[in-house]
């Protein structure tokens, strides 16, 4: 009797945790697809609503033809943002393979934000990023959009180069532009009345996270250069 006691217990027991590693499992994956949205289709209603501001306030001094292709352009970027929510929607009830690639997403949000804001916007890469952890994924997509987006608000910028290299146990990110700059040192000090000080510290933030380095060089009238280097691999030991 001691014996089945034990062991029915034993067999509760593991049930149990079961139960909590799935409801843990399931818990992950919305958080998951919720950050998701935010880093994807934010951002993306973000370039929409920064392109329809600016229409806003130069649509008169557009030609018939202009005016049009601007439209069209807010459209198209809205249908792509609409499709990112039913892709996400879907993958709550399904874990369909075939949808957009990570790199894909990335580049295709480049794209949006080169035509919306007419910026040139060029995005090399090197390697990819099929055995890349999610960390990673979710972190190199906040600093690559924060950037970008800071590239072009704040330092009006005309051309962005992004080169990303992956390699199974290193990441490369180096971002450039030719916007107006700024004094780095003046940065970090209003940085807390800053949005884009602040920008500049979430992305210190999110690299020093998974063991990286955050390097940012800049001087008025002469762009901004971001170079991070991570580690691939060094936050899960940290964390295990």
């Amino acid at each position: 009797m001691i014996f089945l006691s034990e062991l029915s217990a034993n067999i509760l027991e593991r049930h149990e945790l079961g139960v909590i590693e799935n409801r843990l499992i399931i818990t992950n994956e919305q958080n998951r697809i919720a950050d998701e949205m935010h880093d994807s289709v934010s951002q993306s209603l973000f370039g929409i609503v920064y392109a329809t501001h600016s229409l806003k306030e130069t649509w008169k001094k557009m030609t018939d033809s202009e005016l049009e292709e601007q439209i069209e352009l807010i459209h198209d970027s809205a249908t792509k943002v609409a499709k990112e929510l039913r892709i996400t929607i879907y993958s709550l009830s399904s874990k369909k393979s075939g949808g957009p690639t990570w790199l894909g997403m990335v580049r295709s949000h480049l794209q949006s934000l080169s035509r919306l804001n007419d910026v040139d916007i060029e995005f090399k890469i090197t390697g990819d990023d099929f055995s890349l952890p999610y960390p990673y994924h979710k972190a190199l997509y906040r600093i690559i959009s924060e950037a970008t987006g800071n590239a072009i608000r704040h330092g009006a910028a005309s051309r962005v180069d992004v080169e990303l290299s992956l390699k199974p146990n290193w990441i490369r990110l180096l971002i450039c532009d030719d916007g107006v700059g700024f004094d780095t040192d003046l940065l970090w000090i209003e940085s807390e009345d800053s949005a884009s000080g602040l920008g500049m510290k979430n992305m210190q933030y999110l690299t020093q996270s998974l063991g990286g380095d955050f390097q940012l060089s800049s001087n008025e009238n002469m762009g901004t250069r971001i170079l991070i280097s991570i580690p691939v691999g060094v936050a899960e030991l940290k964390n295990a």
